[in-house]
């Protein structure tokens, strides 16, 4: 790779967290807030219905991923297989980020309800037809385990670059300006990073190496593949557990550890710090251990903060201290970084071992394999959270059961994966032996 693609492409990545992290962190704040809320905002639809409307999206979203992944390996154009979509992507994809933030009516309705279920399924569909041939491009343009180890830490560094941004400036600027102005804002200055990969040089395929297999057969062929499914399983559990906690967090923060809002971007901010500064000694851990040992030690830990974060806020002791919950969140930025950085890495690998064995590259199909487990699960958990958890057990300073509930789940679905990532058996030896 040139020097100037180590930044062009990774770039991106700060937008993408930005537009998505802001989203899920915020839009079931927005509309079912909590009574009381430091924002003074008011519901503008019920929890529950909130709940369904992202399940809908993500379910559109979901059937689009394998078309678009298809669509994207047997594409053929003058600038390549990826990048044609990236540049039709990029800017419906704001647009319809910022339209989530404009409902029609300015106090609860099902019109409101409509509305959400119709943005977020564009905005979906958008993000699919820019991110997963975003991903794709990764196992192209850098062609080796340990080069494609140090992208996805580029990757990780500005995807943690733009939750800190969103966690620090969404409190902030919904406080001083409103959500609307945040929306705005934060499109703005995304939409500046997803055109930085229109200028990297696509690697061009063979024509005996494009897919010429169908749809249905690609969709087979790719979850007929072992290694992908241990991986992806676990992850699945994994996503369900991370979403889980994302949607919490706000809860967390200013229900059970009383924060301000001030004190809520300090906390996000924390979390995402501490996961840029691990970042390089994640990529050194990862080129000594291998990819397989750090993922498995880092959500290890993860789960035993998570049943730690069930604590926090409890009259007991020092739980109810503010610093015990920073403490217990600042933690928490080693396995974020894991996250970030491994999971692209090891798809990538994979994807050449099913070279190997298929004579196609076909990394597309994997990430919109992946896109569509991925994003009906994180429908499912937000439902599960928002219209189970919050809405049966609470989500109010008289009653947070949910939120604590929400945290105790978590460690259980990472306990999950844990368990099935242990059939994953692709080392960076096996990998290179292919």
């Amino acid at each position: 790779m040139k020097i100037k693609e180590y930044f062009m492409y990774p770039v991106a990545y700060l937008g993408i967290s930005v537009l998505m992290q802001s989203l899920v962190s915020w839009y079931a704040y927005f509309y079912a807030p909590p009574e009381g809320n430091p924002y003074n905002l008011v519901p503008l639809a019920s929890v529950s219905l909130v709940g369904v409307a992202m399940i809908i999206g993500r379910v559109i979203d979901a059937i689009s991923d394998p078309l678009v992944a298809y669509w994207s390996d047997n594409f053929k154009s003058r600038l390549g297989r990826r990048k044609p979509f990236l540049i039709f992507g990029a800017f419906p994809l704001v647009l319809s980020y910022i339209l989530i933030w404009f409902p029609p009516k300015p106090y609860e309705s099902f019109a409101n309800f409509v509305y959400l279920a119709v943005m977020l399924s564009l905005y979906f569909i958008f993000f699919t037809i820019y991110v997963a041939p975003y991903l794709a491009l990764l196992p192209e343009i850098a062609t080796d385990s340990v080069e494609r180890a140090a992208v996805s830490t580029y990757q990780s560094v500005f995807n943690t670059i733009g939750l800190l941004l969103q966690g620090v400036a969404c409190p902030v600027l919904i406080a001083r300006y409103g959500v609307r102005a945040m929306g705005v804002i934060l499109g703005a200055l995304s939409l500046i990073t997803l055109i930085m990969p229109f200028g990297v040089k696509e690697r061009k395929i063979p024509e005996t190496d494009g897919a010429s297999v169908s749809l249905k057969e690609s969709l087979i062929l790719t979850l007929k593949n072992r290694e992908f499914m241990y991986y992806e399983i676990s992850f699945l559990f994994y996503w369900f557990a991370i979403n889980m906690v994302t949607i919490a967090l706000p809860y967390i923060a200013t229900v059970n550890m009383r924060l301000s809002g001030t004190e809520t971007a300090l906390l996000q901010g924390l979390l995402f710090i501490d996961a840029i500064l691990i970042s390089p000694f994640m990529l050194a851990w990862i080129k000594k251990y291998g990819k397989k040992k750090v993922y498995n030690a880092s959500m290890t830990m993860f789960m035993v903060l998570l049943f730690v974060m069930f604590f926090v806020g409890r009259p007991y002791l020092f739980l109810a201290s503010k610093w015990f919950g920073f403490l217990v969140v600042g933690l928490a930025g080693f396995p974020l970084a894991a996250v970030f950085i491994i999971p692209n890495a090891i798809i990538a690998d994979i994807t050449d071992i099913d070279e190997a064995i298929t004579g196609r590259r076909r990394e597309a199909m994997f990430f919109g394999v992946q896109g569509l487990l991925v994003k009906t699960v994180t429908g499912l958990s937000s439902f599960f959270t928002t219209g189970v958890l919050f809405k049966y057990l609470g989500y109010s300073f008289e009653k947070p059961s949910g939120i604590y509930a929400s945290c105790l789940l978590a460690a259980v679905c990472i306990l999950l994966g844990l368990m099935v990532f242990r059939n994953y058996s692709l080392d960076e030896g096996s990998h290179t032996s292919f």
